[in-house]
């Protein structure tokens, strides 16, 4: 078993207690609105209203704490299963900030709280929460396909269900499976290694995923094996993340407003793993890594420390 810390800090680079999104009006225009209004409705910002703009100001903090307690079972000399039950506590608090930019006139069209005349243009909201409870159960397994001195060759087959509560942000809410063939070599007490797979994830609330690992362990002293990995998750397909086009404006003059401060982009990720494992005589090793990420997309933390202990019997 282990815990694992991952204090989220931005979304594809945006920093998550400085997001900005912007909503625009609609763009009003019906059979005689011309003639009711006095203007070409179908042009974006007529009437004068539709140019209003409301901002808002997102200060995210969320933080996730994993503890897998894993057990594994070999069935046969090449073959073993595995199941992995994770506790997760999550906490998440948030403000809001809003604020109407009225395009002009003697009284406000959009506002608050107030009277058009003494508007109130701005308002602030503020939540907090937090959740603790079992994740998305995992089901396992690890074939050995060839095995000699120099290396040997693998296959892995995981598949994850959807236990934890999505509302409580304890699971995705979606079942997920992935293969991955492992190869691994050693040169003395250098075994490097890398893992190539893809992770398919029902549902339309992510995207497949094709999964690379290329990493190395290191027996730098008698009980001390040091592990460094760059691991990698490419996006399959277009983002399921669909952000709001931008905004043109028609009138009185021509202008674009852009829905948010998050980009467009695919969420690649990319991180660099670095830990230890210190084994002991009688079975133990404790297991510490940090996980930094390498490159901008999806939603991250600065670094994920993960603390273990495995136990062979």
């Amino acid at each position: 078993m282990g815990r694992t810390s991952s204090h989220f800090q931005s979304i594809r680079g945006v920093d998550l207690h400085d997001i900005e999104l912007f909503f625009t009006h609609q763009n009003v225009n019906f059979a005689g609105c011309d003639s009711i209004q006095g203007g070409p409705c179908a042009a974006m910002g007529f009437p004068l209203l539709e140019n209003d703009v409301m901002q808002f100001k997102l200060d995210l903090d969320v933080r996730v704490q994993v503890t897998p307690i894993y057990l594994t079972y070999g069935l046969f000399e090449n073959m073993d299963v595995g199941i992995m039950l994770p506790l997760v506590s999550t906490s998440m608090s948030g403000q809001s900030n809003a604020e109407v930019f009225p395009f002009g006139g003697p009284t406000a069209a959009h506002f608050f709280a107030g009277t058009p005349s003494i508007p109130s243009l701005s308002a602030t909201r503020a939540v907090n929460g937090s959740a603790f409870g079992l994740g998305d159960v995992a089901l396992r397994t690890k074939i050995l396909l060839r095995k000699s001195p120099r290396g040997n060759l693998a296959i892995l087959g995981d598949a994850r269900f959807a236990t934890g509560d999505q509302e409580e942000l304890l699971g995705s809410g979606y079942f997920s499976a992935r293969a991955i063939a492992i190869l691994s070599g050693r040169l003395g007490s250098f075994t490097p290694h890398g893992n190539a797979g893809y992770i398919f994830r029902a549902g339309s609330a992510q995207n497949d995923a094709i999964l690379a690992t290329i990493g190395f362990d290191d027996l730098i002293a008698e009980h001390v094996t040091l592990a460094a990995d760059l691991v990698s998750e490419l996006q399959v397909g277009r983002s399921t993340l669909e952000l709001p086009p931008p905004v043109n404006f028609d009138y009185p003059f021509k202008r674009t407003v852009t829905p948010t401060s998050i980009p467009s982009m695919a969420d690649n990720i990319v991180n660099g793993s670095f830990g230890f494992k210190f084994s002991t005589t009688n079975g133990f090793t404790l297991v510490t890594n940090a996980l930094v990420p390498l490159n901008r997309g999806g939603l991250r933390p600065t670094v994920t420390y993960t603390a273990g202990l495995e136990f062979a019997f």
